[in-house]
């Protein structure tokens, strides 16, 4: 049996309370895993591309200014915001 199946075995197991727990641990697990690789890859240079191909857009005017309470409003799905309220 691989370990992926036994953890598997062992996760069926757990009562609603404990997988709750073990799904929040594990979230937060995978998030760190993914924020450590992030970190990485811009260490390296890897991303740089990407800023590079930003801030071309941006100096070419091709972005367009950032309504943060904008996008609080669609995040919370009761936005009476419009595009005339954030210049």
């Amino acid at each position: 049996m691989t370990k992926v199946e036994e953890l598997t075995r062992e996760v069926q197991k757990l009562d609603c309370a404990e997988l709750i727990d073990f799904r929040k641990w594990f979230e937060e697990y995978t998030a760190d895993m993914w924020d450590q690789q992030i970190e990485e890859d811009v260490q390296a240079g890897k991303l740089d591309h990407l800023a590079q191909a930003a801030l071309a857009e941006h100096y070419s005017g091709k972005t367009r200014t950032f309504c943060y309470e904008q996008l609080l409003g669609v995040l919370s799905k009761t936005s009476s915001l419009s595009p005339k309220t954030c210049r």
